[in-house]
């Protein structure tokens, strides 16, 4: 072919010419001894010799992946470690720890490296408790620095379940050799926590109206404002809480791995002052079957009039309900993540001797939609308490209203077979405690909802 200069050859000449090049080509063929590419189109080639690394970096030798760790690799770690380098070594030392030397050990190691967690979060007096207590720390670098002149605000860990928690909470605790255990109740309660921190920013939105927080970025100058306006005794404090109250929040439900509970029976109560009928509800939690009665007010002599209900659903919907209301008091609320904030120079720093705590949301009335809960059969001593259905402010309570709506409307309406007597009679009795006619109520219930009673004449 005779050379052109590519300075001057046209778009459509060189296409032309690759076009010749490509179909005059005789095929390539691989030599035998060549082994044929893992990739099509591609060749084999040789990995280069790999070159020697600078001296700067030669004396950094890269951690090595390890299951365990002594004391004395932790008290030979140099000052000005990389805290992310420290934080992956403490991670794995935490996990055998076992004997009050070990709690020392990383004492020590953290008083070190991470000394705002030394003051503000250090670790347990119980070797025992050290994986539980690291697990909910989150991550470890927001504690490196403590510089006095900043303000940092820690995100929320996962709480820790103490002795008598655990205690208390046994028949819901995953065995720790059993891996298999707590996997559905492991998503209900990560989805429960995108649910409540939706909930927990709708409230802050909320109360934008009467009490604005301002953004973090914006914190530094409105909180400064508001804290110079409180006396010098009070005033970090009040701006420490505008700063952390401007950060997003969340709620955490406790740290572990818990089953949901499989025996039981939920027992929800609906009224409202102003509304004309109440309900009553037993749920099992065994086989998902729901006892309801609506009693409603005809007249103004007090005349009711009362409908029984009986509905199935799967048993893991209201057995979630059970498990959230038990871990409930567990729950806290607090920062989504981490915020460094300046400390205004003009500041007062004392520190009060009693800080007096603002209430938590408005004062309810009588006139407010209550719904009170029992639950029984799944801990060691029954729970109960109440929610209110349209002025909670708690995001954990708003929640539990959803999820109590969502259990009186999923069930799928039937009828009583003979073999479902003898979970009626438990429902009743959870329903109606110390009722002195509850075999007249079983014979209420057995009319209304038996099958044999909804039987069409001459089958």
């Amino acid at each position: 072919m005779t050379a052109v200069s590519r300075a001057f050859v046209p778009v459509a000449t060189l296409t032309s010419l690759l076009a010749l090049a490509c179909a005059t080509q005789p095929p390539l063929v691989a030599a035998p001894s060549v082994p044929p590419p893992a990739i099509s189109g591609t060749r084999p080639r040789l990995d280069p010799a790999p070159e020697p690394p600078p001296a700067s970096v030669a004396t950094v030798e890269p951690m090595p992946k390890r299951t365990a760790v002594g004391c004395e690799e932790l008290d030979a770690l140099p000052n000005g470690l990389d805290s992310g380098r420290v934080q992956r070594i403490l991670s794995v030392f935490v996990r055998t720890a076992a004997t009050p030397q070990d709690r020392d050990c990383v004492t020590r190691t953290v008083a070190r490296f991470f000394p705002l967690m030394a003051r503000e979060r250090p670790p347990p007096v119980d070797a025992a408790d050290l994986p539980n207590w690291w697990r909910t720390l989150g991550d470890a670098r927001h504690y490196a620095d403590d510089d006095p002149n900043v303000f940092v605000v820690l995100p929320e860990p996962a709480p820790s379940l103490d002795q008598p928690s655990q205690r208390r909470l046994a028949a819901l605790l995953c065995s720790e050799n059993d891996r298999g255990c707590g996997a559905e109740a492991r998503t209900f309660l990560a989805d429960a926590e995108a649910q409540m921190a939706e909930l927990a920013n709708v409230a802050r939105l909320e109360r934008l109206v009467d009490d604005p927080l301002p953004p973090a970025e914006d914190a530094i100058a409105v909180c400064a404002g508001e804290a110079r306006e409180a006396t010098p005794e009070y005033a970090f404090t009040a701006w420490r809480s505008c700063v952390t109250a401007s950060v997003l929040q969340t709620v955490r439900t406790p740290g572990g791995s818990f089953k949901l509970p499989a025996q039981g029976i939920l027992t929800i109560r609906r009224s409202g002052y102003w509304e004309a009928c109440s309900e009553v509800s037993g749920f099992e939690l065994a086989s998902g079957l729901a006892l309801t009665e609506v009693k409603c007010n005809v007249s103004d002599e007090g005349d009711n009039v009362s409908r029984w209900r009986l509905s199935r659903s799967a048993p893991s919907g209201v057995q979630r309900v059970a498990l959230f209301i038990a871990l409930m008091d567990k729950m806290r609320s607090g920062p989504a993540f981490s915020e460094t904030v300046p400390i205004p120079a003009d500041l007062p720093r004392e520190m009060p001797k009693r800080v007096a705590r603002p209430l938590r949301g408005p004062l309810y009335v009588s006139d407010a939609t209550t719904i009170r809960y029992t639950l029984d059969g799944v801990l060691d001593s029954p729970l109960s308490g109440r929610v209110y259905e349209y002025r909670e402010v708690a995001p954990e309570q708003r929640l539990l209203v959803r999820l109590f709506r969502t259990s009186q409307t999923i069930g799928t309406t039937s009828c009583a077979d003979p073999a479902d007597q003898p979970v009626l009679s438990e429902l009743l009795a959870s329903m109606f405690p110390g009722a002195s006619a509850l075999s007249s109520l079983e014979e209420q219930v057995a009319q209304s909802v038996s099958c044999l009673a909804r039987a069409p004449e001459g089958s």
